[in-house]
């Protein structure tokens, strides 16, 4: 599967996050769960996107 690395990477950072968050700034677990989430989401776009452009620029020089 293409995007399991970042599938995986999403579900683990959306983890950690909100279990930090939960345990230790005393969030809600619904609140903590949302923020962990979208959070994790946005730093896997930007990951990926990231990636790409790094790809597009590695393929594109020439010796």
């Amino acid at each position: 599967m293409k995007y399991k690395r970042y599938i995986l990477e999403f579900v683990v950072v959306a983890l950690l996050m909100s279990l930090g968050l939960y345990y230790f700034i005393h969030q809600t677990w619904q609140s903590a769960l949302f923020i962990g989430s979208t959070t994790a989401l946005l730093t896997v776009i930007n990951k990926y996107f990231l990636d790409r452009k790094a790809l597009r620029k590695h393929n594109n020089t020439k010796p």
